[in-house]
Parts: structure tokens; C-alpha cells; sequence
């Protein structure tokens, strides 16, 4: 990937691309799913969890697996952890 994905995801969002199709085309182009990650949420300003849901659906099928799975592992242990503010 010649152009930085923070640099390409500004210039794509520029030209009227949504936040999925950046995704897309940043993974398509190399960058990896954090780079993706990192790149849409400076671009777009949208939470990490809306994030992953426009990033993953562009990952190769393994990578999605791998990635939900991890997802889920962090959701366990921060509801084991009771992280409310009750």
C-alpha cells in the first residue's frame, strides 16, 4: 500500500465514499483490519463498535472468524468484570 490508509480514507470520504466503502478499499488495497479501524474512526468519527461492524464484512472469512471470536472474548470478561456504573 503505497498511500497511508488514514490518507487514503480522508481522500475517499472527500469524494463522497461511505465509511464501508473506505473499509473496503482500504482492505483491498493491504491495509490491515486495525489500520481500517483507526483509519474509519478519525474519518468518519464512529465509535469502535460501529467500526467493526463496517470493517469486518471486508475481511477474508477466516480473518472475520477470528476477529468475532476476539470480540466476543473482550464482550465476556468485560460483562464478567461488571462494568456498570449502577
Amino acid at each position: 500500500m503505497l498511500t497511508p490508509p488514514l490518507e487514503r480514507a480522508r481522500a475517499l470520504a472527500l469524494r463522497g465514499h461511505t465509511p464501508e466503502e473506505v473499509a473496503a478499499q482500504l482492505i483491498a488495497a493491504g491495509a490491515t483490519a486495525i489500520e481500517t479501524i483507526k483509519a474509519v474512526r478519525e474519518v468518519f468519527g464512529l465509535g469502535l463498535g460501529e467500526c467493526k461492524v463496517v470493517v469486518h464484512p471486508n475481511l477474508p472469512p477466516s480473518h472475520q472468524q477470528a476477529a468475532e471470536t476476539l470480540w466476543d472474548q473482550a464482550e465476556e470478561a468485560l460483562e464478567a468484570m461488571d462494568w456498570s456504573t449502577d
